[in-house]
């Protein structure tokens, strides 16, 4: 097949893999209301569960599987494509991206993606919290694993691990997921408000109190993977920790050794809270609360309630958890916009090197100002005024995107504002310094502002924008709709979006190396601080819910 140059772009908005998540939310949708306003209304776009056999699945949901397969692999190639040969062109690559590679490896992805959802299906085992992504993550180890031994041995091997290797972004598939989270704005209203403050407020204290005890009690240096597991711990597992993980720059592997303590001990807090409730003798709304607020996966919320068997409890569990998710776009949000990343440490040759080109450039300018008007004093030519010095320090200290626009306005003054500061300081020597117009002064700080909010948007997940026009569409959506219909978009976005989160980790379990994830997860504290997060969290969240629901 062709090379992909016609893929050659340079915009964010076709090269960066936030974005494409937003692409890939607002084509599944559009999918999705065109599939149900056709009248299939009853039929799904992924199996249902299933106890005896996966195969036991009407015809028609088969259709919109493989529909909803084939067109992962479309929204894949193309995203991947424009994101791929952007990169290969920042790095001086002249090697085109093969189309071939992209479609074998994401081919290969979709299928291994296909089974682990048929088999995250099973009833029984699915509420022990084995559903779809370990499941994903798994198979993709294996299959990492089985293409590494077969690369010397099997003719074909090592062009195949070439090409998943080539696919294997799981992050965006993941944040695709994320994005059809979305609720309507009238699913708070269910719980109403006992229901948000039983989750929000401990979701922002169980983040504050863990970061603290991370960074300062346990003395981890790497705060972005304190932050990823900390929002994992108090929203929803993976997903959030995902959310965080794109907002701080933490690494991949940083991720893998999240999720992996996350889904340990996700499933014995899912065995065992129910048979707490149950010695506690909660009431059912309390218990409900207690269980959707404090542990982790969606999925497993839903299990630990099944195992009391009690409808009160389980829609109560249910959604809360759906009203605590939404919390995910708003803690990105804040730790956008108070966490600072931490400066890397600057050597002592570095920062001398850095003074030397300072003083260099002093004595050039002190030389042409002198070129210009020998008998003039260097001192009142390059003296910086002290409130624009104030500003320009501000400015630097939130941004380098001002500092050449301080600097214009901080220039040497012409030759008739020089003359008549050299008769001033004639006269009266102790003259204080000129002091720019206030007009200046509100344009400086302008550009601060414009800088920071600059900054804060480079930063900002650009996912988290498609999560919130999502959640407007489908509440204007919910308007307009029949009942019927609308409940059938409902489910088969969480279908799509049970299916993005089952391929991103797939990938992801195809991009593990299991050695170092075992390594990472045993030499780090991230087990310790995930203990006393939990800890905290169970006992805010139980408190909360007795204050809501009582």
């Amino acid at each position: 097949m062709g090379r992909m140059g016609w893929f050659d772009s340079t915009s964010e908005y076709l090269t960066s893999g936030d974005w494409w998540a937003v692409w890939f939310g607002l084509c599944t949708l559009g999918g999705i209301v065109t599939f149900s306003i056709s009248g299939l209304d009853d039929s799904h776009i992924s199996p249902e569960k299933w106890n005896s056999s996966p195969f036991d699945q009407e015809y028609e949901t088969w259709i919109g599987f493989a529909s909803l397969a084939l067109s992962s692999i479309v929204l894949g190639f193309v995203a991947l494509a424009f994101m791929l040969t952007a990169e290969r062109k920042t790095k001086g690559e002249t090697v085109a991206l093969s189309a071939r590679e992209l479609l074998v490896g994401l081919g290969s992805l979709v299928v291994l993606c296909s089974v682990a959802v048929c088999l995250g299906k099973q009833a029984d085992l699915r509420k022990y919290g084995l559903t779809e992504v370990p499941y994903g993550i798994a198979l993709g180890l294996l299959f990492r694993t089985a293409l590494r031994v077969a690369g010397e041995k099997v003719d074909g091997a090592k062009w195949l691990q070439k090409a998943v290797k080539s696919t294997s972004n799981g992050e965006f598939f993941i944040k695709g997921g994320i994005v059809l989270l979305a609720l309507e704005a009238d699913v708070v209203g269910e719980l109403g408000l006992p229901g948000v403050l039983s989750s929000w407020p401990v979701v922002a204290v169980v983040i504050l109190l863990m970061y603290q005890i991370g960074t300062r009690v346990l003395k981890m240096t790497d705060q972005r993977v304190v932050l990823v597991l900390a929002g994992g711990t108090a929203v929803c597992g993976a997903s959030a920790a995902t959310a965080v993980q794109a907002a701080v720059g933490a690494g991949k592997d940083d991720l893998a050794a999240v999720i992996t303590v996350l889904s340990l001990f996700t499933i014995l807090q899912m065995v065992g809270l129910p048979f707490v409730i149950r010695e506690m003798g909660l009431p059912d709304k309390v218990a409900g609360a207690w269980i959707g607020g404090s542990i982790d996966a969606t999925g497993a919320v839903v299990g630990a309630a099944e195992i009391l068997d009690n409808d009160t409890v389980t829609k109560t569990a249910a959604t809360l958890k759906v009203v605590q998710n939404a919390a995910i776009g708003f803690v990105v949000l804040a730790i956008t916009s108070f966490w600072k990343p931490p400066e890397a440490p600057v050597s002592l040759e570095a920062m001398e090197e850095q003074k030397a080109v300072e003083m260099t450039k002093t004595s050039e300018q002190a030389e042409t100002v002198e070129a210009e008007d020998p008998d003039s004093d260097d001192w009142l030519r390059l003296g910086t005024p002290p409130i624009v010095t104030q500003i320009a320090t501000n400015c630097n200290e939130a941004t380098g995107a001002c500092e050449q626009g301080l600097a214009d306005q901080t220039k040497a003054p012409s030759s008739t504002t020089n003359a008549s500061l050299v008769l001033n300081a004639e006269t009266d020597v102790k003259a204080p310094p000129q002091q720019p117009p206030s007009g200046h002064i509100v344009a400086s700080w302008a550009r601060v502002v414009r800088a920071q909010i600059q900054v804060l948007w480079k930063r900002f997940p650009k996912f988290v924008v498609g999560f919130f026009l999502m959640s407007a569409l489908i509440s204007i959506l919910k308007i307009f709709l029949a009942e019927s219909t609308f409940t059938s978009i409902q489910t088969r976005m969480k279908e799509a979006s049970q299916w993005w989160f089952a391929l991103g980790f797939t990938a992801l379990g195809v991009e593990l190396d299991p050695v170092h994830l075992v390594k990472a997860v045993s030499q780090s504290p991230l087990v310790p601080l995930y203990l006393v997060g939990q800890a905290l969290d169970l006992a805010l969240t139980l408190g909360a819910s007795y204050l809501a629901f009582r």
